[in-house]
């Protein structure tokens, strides 16, 4: 947990990582960046550590599952790490029980097929949210990128740039969520960094 200067608590990293959406952000004058996401999960192999653990049988992957909420600048909003047997359905009611940053602006969420059934309406009478499933055309052969589909698939490939997030090295899935949290608040930082490093060359060079 962490207090911010008003007293009150959000979960760790997540309060951080609010604050800095706003130096990330690219463009004005867009639609709010928290009204939207897009969640998923992605299987990954644990190591010889002793851990909780569960096979996949879709991924073929035994491991943890990393169910992710991200915003339209594809920057985490809430994570959970389960075992791999969880079932995408079942994690995504885990994450949505413990996100409540974001959850009065959030109104719409991007999903895959895998998340279709009972659980749109489950969300929708408990949490107001709109998932819309994004599905792949039957038509189309090959790769194909899916609208808004693609946000959540490149915040899962920013973080597999980090070498702890390869594979789950740790012990508890606490630490992994943590590990996630700290991996995007570095990336996040970066971002600020470089604006930070621009402006001061532009001021310079008018300043000559």
């Amino acid at each position: 947990m962490v207090i911010s200067s008003s007293g009150k608590r959000t979960a760790r990293g997540i309060g951080f990582t609010k604050l800095c959406v706003p130096s990330c952000a690219s463009k004005k004058g867009s639609i709010s960046i928290e009204a939207a996401g897009s969640l998923d999960s992605q299987s990954v192999k644990t190591t010889a550590v002793p851990s909780s653990r569960g096979f996949d049988a879709g991924k073929k992957i035994m491991g943890r599952k990393r169910h992710i909420l991200v915003d339209t600048l594809g920057l985490v909003m809430s994570v959970i790490v389960t075992t791999a047997c969880v079932q995408d359905r079942d994690g995504l009611k885990k994450l949505l029980r413990s996100f409540g940053v974001h959850r009065k602006k959030l109104r719409k969420i991007w999903v895959v097929g895998g998340y279709r059934g009972q659980v749109l309406e489950w969300v929708k009478s408990r949490f107001r949210y709109c998932l819309e499933v994004v599905l792949r055309s039957d038509d189309v052969k090959g790769f194909v990128v899916l609208p808004k589909r693609w946000i959540v698939e490149r915040t899962f490939a920013w973080l597999s740039n980090h070498r702890r997030l390869s594979k789950d090295y740790e012990r508890f899935t606490k630490t992994s969520e943590t590990m996630i949290q700290l991996a995007m608040i570095r990336l996040m930082l970066r971002r600020v960094i470089r604006k930070q490093i621009k402006l001061v060359h532009s001021v310079a060079s008018r300043s000559k």
